[in-house]
């Protein structure tokens, strides 16, 4: 695969922008755990850098999209100041689907 295209596409769910001036470290950003795929324009267009919680409350199908991402439904967790709990929920989101699919 073109490595461009693939960097493209990959998101931080919470901003790099807006974590960095909260004073989160790079390990701490730029985690599978806060990363998702997205399209290109999407990702460069309409959410570019915005707050978790204004770009999902502007989405026509907010839970269809919070499924297909695994992101949690608590709305608390969508502010950037919660960012610590957004990647402990996460994560154990992660992990079920994964145990899930692999039967373990």
């Amino acid at each position: 695969y073109n490595k461009k295209f693939r960097k493209e596409d990959i998101d931080h769910i919470h901003p790099s922008s807006i974590l960095k001036s909260r004073g989160y470290n790079i390990e701490e950003i730029n985690t599978v755990v806060n990363y998702q795929l997205l399209d290109f324009s999407l990702n460069r267009g309409d959410k570019n850098s915005k707050e978790l919680k204004d770009w999902v409350n502007n989405i026509a199908n907010k839970r269809d999209y919070l499924n297909r991402h695994l992101i949690p439904e608590c709305e608390d967790l969508w502010d950037s100041v919660n960012y610590k709990d957004f990647l402990d929920v996460r994560k154990k989101m992660i992990a079920d689907k994964l145990k899930d699919r692999l039967n373990i």
